[in-house]
């Protein structure tokens, strides 16, 4: 709950004195509201009263409300104080953090109230400007606030008219009109910031006639831009400098503008410079007239976007060389994977990478084939796709270890061997592989997988199983035999008998080594030398494809079937080793097989001795080696291809020792360490050509390789000529056979101009990203669903972001909530019709909550990927926004001040254009306004004068001020002060600022008066005035204190002067208050004590100051009087003394009215009644004797009634002389006016009060009652006593009005005054007789004071007396003309 202020009551009687509430809107207050918000750039701005239960704007701007409660008002704390009410963040501030303006429209973030106080102090209301977004207020734009609360409180003062009747009254009036010109010069400041924003604008900006195209004129920016002077310019038309190709673009948008089919465009085009360069600008063309149907120019705003084209365009360069590198790389590295993939795929073997997933990675053709698909339909697929679980787990029991088994350990880093791992191929066959595996690394170096290599030794190894198995069986089945051959040869002589079953057995062993020929694949064949018999086994025809009895066993058999490149050489080896038969028979050829194919036969013999020693039979054996042969000229092919590639290969492969030696390096790898031969390189230490920031790095490495591991780095070295050169290697451990020593071996790339390409692809990325970034100008690229794509640093700085914090993000976060439903709107037709590029503005709200307007150009393209993007140029526009509102405000403002602004040809004075003031002011149409001339509307300014004032402003650049008269269409006259001022544009033109100087004439002489009234009395007071300027602490002190303290004050610097005079026992005590008064919130100080005179006695004087503070509330003077209330304390006391008398003459008085009361008893009954008895008798006499039988004769009569006629004479003249001891002489013979004339007399005599009468009307009028007059004069001597007693005054005032109805008797004085509510409820001082004495005479009495402002005290005594009023004996409150002052009314 809002606290009510402690004066509520009389805050709004205050209030409601103004009679303001729920009154029409007045253009001057919302032209104050408007200004408001100019001031403070703020889009509210409300002008408020607060009455008892509600808020009342009298004018709002940005608010449709007419009222709200109290009780949730901002300005409700505003009125709780004197100084300004500022909310920086409402949305945090607990008081206001659930108002319905914060959580809801219009979402007020920021508050600024400044109280409008009323001149007796009350607070009545404020003037308060919001924003939606927090901010502060700067000290300029606070002051401009305050003077506008000021303006907005003289406009309800001069509303009431008041009636300039004193000297405070004229002070006030004098203030007014101070706020009135402050505020006047905020309106010409703004007007000069109009000006000085087209002049100093830093974008060029031209006027241009719309229907020719020539330039009216053009601002300094413009001609920076161009090149020519504005002379040169007005010469010219746009279409003189635009380039031709642009040129059909601007005059198709400039038909449409001069249509009224846009309000406004903007584009890019080319601007020719006065040397002849074609630049790039930005144009915006606005219309400057009123109505489409009359164009007469329109302002160009232009902005030299040259840089950021040749950005653009160095952008798309840097993007071209790019994408070139990106191709180039993109073609080297596919060149070389086609190379790996075109030696991979020779091999006849499998070779495969698998990740550590097992999925494949790269498989060759041979390994694809095997199961029926090609390298690319494998890729992605696990092994556990083709193989069972068993091969790819393991099975111990049946000796199969396992695919993953090896792979884990590939893939800690181990290389593996295994001579037995079965794999089965597509139609399920089972075959066996001699498999190594050793661990992949990614580039990084980490281990990705395993790489493969197996070669299918199924043959081999079942060739292998069979020789064993029949060279066992043969030896076994030879020794038995010989063993048997022995025991036969024994035994043949001892028994014949056994000899049919040695020869059985000796056929059943022909027969298990034919047999056991057959299965090894083994043919035999038998050669007589002598006799050229030949035979040939059924097993040497069955590896030729025939049956035994399709070939002859012939000598020519074996050599017609022998290959024709065999032939030669069989031959003459069978004729070499008959010719010298040493050792074994051994040779290979090919025969020709059944099927036409050739088989290569591997033939062993040796000479059988006959029984007499000759060597005439050869017998032999025929193998197939077919298998064998193939696959060594597989081996062969790959070592060939192995040499072609160590040899010619682009890479460096080479072997180094443990030790770091060179022991090989094939010719590329010498070319690359600029060696000319092998010699030069083998023996070098290889860590010797690594350069030394690199060394430590290459010597880890090949300590890891030796270690066992794999790795990869790159090193730059530098070649034995001097060469640099980058390197990429990867090298692998490699056991040397014959030293069983490890070494590494590598294979290394020469990657300098990959690193030469990645450095200028980096620098290329670099300054293209630092002119991205750096480019003053934002850009977005944003996805197809508003997603931010990119941002450079620059846009996202403008918002209050980092890039990185945009990313990502809805681009409609940053765009103001009223906005995002268009913004969406103009993306979804940006992207609808991607050949148009889209200009678009519209408000985006920083980090920070604060608001700034942006224009954007959107295109639709592509990213790198393909994808489609929006392209988004961003400028922030906001201050060309704020100046075409201050351009829209000051036309506006224009139209609603009061003065005339006049637009005039110099040469014929007519009237060209003015604002609506200027028409209406004196009394025509807008349209009859422009057929007018000067001398038409002022007859002081005829056509000569007029020539002769052009001449003169021609010889002067500044405004010429003069005062003149002009003439209303009605024909009455008034003064003018008229600005005129000559400005060339297209040609000359006359503005002149016309103001209505009546009043200004009227307040000029009030305030001449004043000013005259204010130095007499400076003159004539003898009251002591200082100036105390307290930031440079120096005093001034009025002419007449050196005279009365005897000394120059003025002659000390500092505020010593007075603190050295006041007397010893008042100096702490008015010290104090004056540091307690600068240091609270209050304006006022007022304090008595003694001050040191010039003959060194001290005199009492009442000082009065009023303090002067900052925007702060810090005191910065304080100025003041010094009062010599020395006399009046001297009178005080005198009057004490003489009150002491009065009160024992009172007491004296007493007792004389107690006897004179006696006594008038006495004589009326002594005296009057004994005449009013007399008078009976005589009157009962004549009575009687007139109504009884004997009647009185008419002399009797006569004379009783003539004695009856001289009592009553007697009667009234002593009746007279009773009456005129009650009632004043004066009064009695000279009237009223001289009673009270006396009366003043008396006072001022007797005191050193200043008193004066003023009576209006006839006292001596029919009706006036010598008791009204004589309780008028009763009271006036009260009142007067009262200010003698109290009010420390120096003057005081009788006036008497009267009326004829009432008669008002007032005394004011201008004494220290008193709070007429502090009075107890009996009344105070003397009011009781006073009030007993109006009351009676059916009156009411009027008393009206404030502290430091003296009291008037009024007394209304009607003329007819109406019965006394039966009113509670209190003090009320009752209206009262003077508002500067609490009222209490009795």
């Amino acid at each position: 709950m809002i606290p009510k202020p402690s004066c509520e009551s009389a805050r709004l009687e205050a209030l409601y004195r103004y009679e303001i509430l729920d009154t029409a809107p007045d253009h001057a207050f919302d032209d104050l509201a408007r200004l408001a918000t100019y001031i403070c750039h703020t889009p509210i701005a409300v002008i408020s009263f607060v009455d008892a239960e509600r808020q009342w704007f009298k004018s709002a701007v940005g608010l449709d409300h007419k009222e709200i409660p109290r009780e949730t008002a901002f300005c409700s704390h505003t009125i709780s104080g004197t100084d300004f009410f500022i909310v920086g963040k409402a949305d945090e501030d607990e008081r206001f953090k659930d108002h319905p303006w914060v959580i809801g429209p219009p979402a007020v973030r920021f508050y600024t109230g400044v109280p409008l106080i009323s001149p007796d102090g009350y607070t009545i209301g404020s003037l308060a400007v919001m924003d939606v977004a927090p901010r502060t207020l700067t000290q300029e734009q606070r002051e401009g606030l305050r003077t506008i609360a000021n303006q907005i409180m003289a406009q309800l003062e001069l509303r009431q008219t008041p009636q300039l009747d004193n000297q405070h009254e004229l002070d006030r009036r004098k203030e007014l009109v101070t706020e009135q010109k402050k505020a006047e010069e905020i309106i010409r400041e703004s007007e000069h910031k109009f000006r000085s924003i087209f002049e100093q604008a830093p974008v060029g900006i031209a006027t241009i006639d719309s229907l020719t195209g020539r330039f009216k004129s053009v601002n300094a920016s413009y001609c920076k831009i161009i090149g020519y002077t504005d002379e040169e310019m007005l010469g010219r038309t746009f279409l003189d400098i635009t380039h031709p190709d642009d040129l059909q673009v601007d005059l198709d948008q400039m038909k449409r503008l001069l249509d009224g089919e846009i309000a406004t465009f903007e584009l890019d085009k080319r601007l020719f410079r006065k040397n002849g360069d074609a630049i790039w600008v930005h144009l915006t063309c606005v219309p400057l007239w009123q109505r489409p149907s009359d164009p007469r120019a329109h302002l160009a705003i232009v902005q030299d976007i040259s840089e950021h084209k040749l950005a653009e365009e160095r952008a798309r360069h840097f993007q071209s060389e790019l994408e070139q590198l990106v191709e180039s790389r993109t073609s080297d590295l596919q060149h070389t994977h086609r190379l790996l993939q075109s030696v991979i795929d020779s091999s006849p073997d499998w070779i495969f990478v698998k990740d550590r997933e097992h999925r494949f990675v790269l498989v060759n053709k041979a390994f694809a084939a095997s199961q029926k698909l090609i390298p690319a339909d494998m890729a992605g697929w696990l092994d556990s796709d083709f193989w069972p679980h068993e091969l790819c787990e393991g099975n111990p029991a049946k000796g199969i270890r396992g695919f993953h088994t090896d792979d884990r350990r590939a893939f800690a880093g181990d290389l593996i061997h295994n001579p037995y791992d079965p794999a089965s191929l597509h139609d399920g066959t089972l075959r066996i592989f001699d498999t190594y595996k050793g661990p992949w690394r990614d580039p990084n170096g980490q281990i990705a997988g395993v790489l493969c290599y197996a070669r299918d030794v199924t043959e081999q190894r079942r060739a292998e199983e069979i020789i064993q198995r029949m060279n066992s069986e043969l030896t076994t089945q030879v020794d038995e035999r010989t063993a048997e051959l022995a025991r036969a040869n024994r035994l043949l002589e001892i028994d014949n008998a056994n000899c049919k079953l040695a020869e059985e057995a000796l056929q059943s062993s022909q027969e298990l080594l034919r047999q056991a020929l057959q299965a090894s694949n083994t043919g035999l064949w038998g050669w007589n030398t002598e006799t050229n018999e030949v035979s040939f086994s059924r097993e040497w025809k069955r590896q030729l494809g025939y049956e035994e009895a399709e070939i002859v066993d012939v000598f020519e058999s074996w050599e017609t079937r022998l290959h024709p490149d065999d032939h030669a050489q069989a031959l003459e080896y069978v004729r070499a080793y008959l010719a010298k038969p040493v050792g074994d028979y051994q040779q290979e050829f090919r025969l020709r097989h059944k099927d036409g194919t050739y088989r290569w036969i591997e033939a062993h013999a040796s000479f059988a001795a006959e029984s007499d020693g000759r060597q005439v039979r050869l017998l032999g054996s025929h193998t197939d080696i077919t298998e064998r042969h193939r696959a060594e000229e597989e081996r062969s092919k790959q070592k060939l291809l192995i040499s072609l590639m160590l040899s010619t290969g682009p890479g460096c492969i080479k072997r180094v020792a443990a030790d770091g030696t060179l022991l090989h390096m094939n010719p590329a790898g010498l070319a690359m360490i600029e060696a000319c031969r092998e010699e030069e390189a083998i023996g070098l230490l290889v860590f010797d050509l690594v350069l030394p920031e690199h060394r430590t790095a290459f010597i880890n490495m090949h300590q890891d390789v030796i270690n066992g591991h794999a790795r990869t780095l790159q090193f730059e070295i530098q070649g034995l000529q001097g060469g640099r050169r980058w390197m990429e290697t990867y090298a692998v451990p490699f056991r040397n056979p014959s030293t069983n020593e490890i070494e590494q071996l590598a294979v290394t790339h020469d990657i300098t101009e990959r690193k030469q390409a990645e450095q200028a692809l980096k620098q290329s990325e670099e300054r293209y990203r630092a002119l991205y970034d750096g480019a003053p100008t934002m850009y977005f690229t944003l996805a197809v669903d508003g997603t931010v794509f990119s941002v450079n640093r620059f846009g996202a700085e403008q918002l209050g972001y980092r890039a990185d914090e945009l990313v990502g993000q809805s681009v409609l976060g940053v765009f103001h909530e009223e906005d995002k439903e268009a913004v969406s709107t103009s993306l979804s037709e940006c992207l609808a019709t991607p050949e148009i590029t889209r200009h678009w503005e519209f408000r985006k709200v920083r980090k920070d909550g604060s608001m700034m307007w942006v224009r954007e150009v959107a295109r639709v393209g592509q990213s790198s990927t393909g994808e489609t993007v929006v392209l988004v140029t961003c400028e922030d526009v906001t201050e060309r926004m704020r100046t075409e509102q201050a351009l829209t405000f000051f036309r506006t403002l224009l139209d609603h001040i009061d003065d005339s602004i006049e637009i005039i040809d110099p040469q014929t004075g007519q009237f060209l254009d003015g604002n609506k003031g200027a028409a209406s002011n004196i009394g025509y149409t807008r349209d009859e306004f422009l057929t007018l001339t000067v001398p038409d509307i002022d007859p002081l300014v005829t056509g000569p004068v007029f020539a002769g004032l052009m001449e003169q402003l021609r010889d002067t650049p500044n405004p010429m001020i003069l005062d003149s008269l002009h003439r209303r269409k009605d024909g009455t006259t008034f003064p003018v002060e008229v600005s005129a001022q000559l400005i060339h544009l297209d040609k000359d033109y006359l503005v002149a600022v016309v103001r209505d100087s009546t009043e200004r004439k009227r307040m000029e002489e009030a305030l001449r008066s004043s000013e005259e009234r204010f130095r007499l009395v400076t003159e004539a007071t003898q009251d002591v005035l200082w100036d105390w300027d307290l930031s440079a602490n120096t005093r001034w002190w009025s002419p007449n204190a050196q005279d009365k303290f005897g000394c120059d004050l003025n002659g000390v610097p500092d505020n010593k002067a007075w603190v050295s005079r006041l007397h010893p026992d008042d100096l702490d005590r008015i010290f104090a208050q004056v540091q307690d008064t600068l240091t609270s919130k209050l304006h006022m100080f007022s304090g008595e004590y003694r001050f040191r005179l010039a003959d060194g006695s001290y005199g009492h004087f009442y000082d009065r100051a009023y303090i002067m503070r900052d925007g702060s509330g810090k005191p910065t003077r304080m100025i003041g009087a010094m009062i010599d209330i020395t006399g009046v304390k001297q009178a005080y006391a005198s009057l004490q003394e003489a009150y002491r008398r009065l009160q024992s003459m009172a007491n004296e008085l007493q007792t004389v009215e107690s006897n004179e009361r006696r006594r008038l008893s006495r004589e009326l009954h002594d005296e009057v009644g004994q005449l009013l008895t007399a008078l009976k008798f005589d009157l009962e006499s004549v009575r009687r004797k007139s109504l009884g039988k004997k009647k009185l004769t008419t002399t009797q009569v006569a004379e009783r009634l003539t004695r009856a006629l001289e009592t009553t004479d007697l009667l009234f003249t002593r009746l007279r002389q009773i009456v005129r001891t009650l009632r004043p002489q004066v009064l009695e013979e000279l009237g009223l006016k001289a009673a009270l004339e006396s009366l003043a007399a008396d006072v001022q005599a007797r005191t050193s009060l200043s008193c004066s009468v003023v009576i209006e009307g006839d006292d001596r009028q029919p009706g006036l009652s010598p008791t009204r007059e004589t309780a008028l004069y009763r009271i006036a001597q009260e009142l007067l006593t009262n200010v003698i007693r109290h009010a420390q005054a120096k003057t005081a005032s009788i006036s008497l009005t009267l009326g004829p109805d009432h008669w008002i008797l007032t005394v004011e004085d201008d004494g220290i005054g008193f709070d007429p509510t502090a009075l107890p409820l009996t009344g105070g001082v003397g009011l009781r007789g006073i009030r007993e004495r109006v009351e009676i005479l059916g009156g009411r009495i009027d008393l009206t004071s404030q502290r430091g402002q003296g009291t008037l005290v009024a007394v209304w005594i009607p003329v007819v007396a109406d019965p006394p009023l039966q009113t509670a004996r209190k003090l009320t409150r009752v209206p009262s003309a003077r508002p500067r002052r609490a009222k209490a009314r009795s």
